[in-house]
Parts: C-alpha cells; sequence; structure tokens
C-alpha cells in the first residue's frame, strides 16, 4: 500500500477486539470491588471511593501501560494493518484507564453515594455476597502418605 493509505479490513477486526476489552468485567470489577469492601467494613461513600481507588490506581496503571506499550510495538511496525491496529488499541486502552476506570467511575460513584449499594426489594432472592471476618476454610491435617511414596524433605525422591 502507498503512504498514508488506509486498511479497510482492519476496523472490523478492530471493533471486535475493543468489544472483548470493555466487555472484560474484571479490571472494572476490581476498583467496585474495593469499594465496596471498604464500604461495608463501616467506611462512608467518600472513604470508600478514595480506599477503593488507593488500592487499584496501581494495578490498572500498570496494567494499562503494559499493554499501551505492546499495542505500540506494533504501531511502530511497517505493516499498515499493524499500524492502524496498535494505534487504535493504544488510545482505547489509554482512553479507558484514564478516563473511564480512574475519573468517570470514582466520580458517578462518589455521585450515588449510598445508592451504590443499594439492592431493590425483588432481587433479595440473589445471593449476599460479602468478605467474612473469620476464616471459613477447615483446617486439614497434612494426609497420609501413599504406600511406598518417599517424602522429598528426606533427600531421596523426585527430583534426585
Amino acid at each position: 500500500m502507498a503512504r498514508g493509505a488506509y486498511a479497510s479490513n482492519v476496523q472490523p477486526k478492530l471493533s471486535a477486539v475493543l468489544n472483548i476489552r470493555v466487555n472484560d468485567a474484571k479490571p472494572f470489577m476490581l476498583l467496585l470491588d474495593r469499594i465496596k469492601e471498604a464500604y461495608d467494613q463501616g467506611h462512608d461513600n467518600d472513604a470508600s471511593v478514595s480506599e477503593g481507588i488507593r488500592l487499584t490506581a496501581g494495578q490498572i496503571t500498570s496494567a494499562a501501560a503494559i499493554m499501551v506499550g505492546v499495542f505500540g510495538t506494533f504501531a511502530l511496525g511497517r505493516n499498515i494493518d499493524g499500524q492502524q491496529f496498535g494505534l487504535g488499541l493504544g488510545v482505547a486502552v489509554l482512553i479507558d484507564a484514564t478516563i473511564i476506570r480512574s475519573v468517570l467511575l470514582p466520580a458517578s460513584t462518589k455521585l450515588l453515594g449510598d445508592w451504590n449499594s443499594y439492592l431493590p426489594t425483588w432481587l433479595e432472592w440473589l445471593p449476599q455476597v460479602g468478605v467474612s471476618e473469620e476464616p471459613s476454610a477447615v483446617v486439614q491435617s497434612d494426609p497420609e502418605p501413599v504406600f511406598g511414596a518417599v517424602p522429598i524433605s528426606d533427600g531421596i525422591g523426585a527430583g534426585d
């Protein structure tokens, strides 16, 4: 392709990948989970939002920086498709991490106040998920060794 050309087949691929990125709720829920945990521990809404941002800002920023760096290498390549793909994804991740997750989400949760944790009465059948103070796992003793098995700590056995 000539310099300055536009590869029209990149846009559908870019849309598909960005749709997957936007619908990936794990990083989005990370911040909301931390805000909810702080709220459940008795903090007011403003303190909960601040605590959630404090705990997740490094993870969100680091993940975005890695992704922008990787997509930037695509943008620096010679292939016009790769350049457009890399630039599009890099800008999208940068906007997502800075504007959406670091500005709009905390601002909206702060504005909503106590309505963040509101559950309508008709949804009370949903399981209540929360953080418990006491450990729920039962401590079990070490299992009995299988017949003929030699513990690794004796210096004989696997890896020798």
